[in-house]
């Protein structure tokens, strides 16, 4: 593996790790949004 793949391999594990915090970030937040009745984005 010369050094451009393992900087793409690097790059494509951090962005799925963010993507994934973001939707789990995200689900909480319906979540919540569903239990109190809101229906605005209110953290």
């Amino acid at each position: 593996m010369d050094r451009c793949s393992i900087f793409f391999v690097i790059n494509v594990y951090i962005l799925s790790n963010l993507l994934i915090g973001i939707i789990k970030d995200l689900e909480q937040i319906i979540m919540l949004n569903i239990k109190t009745g809101t229906g605005g984005m209110f953290v």
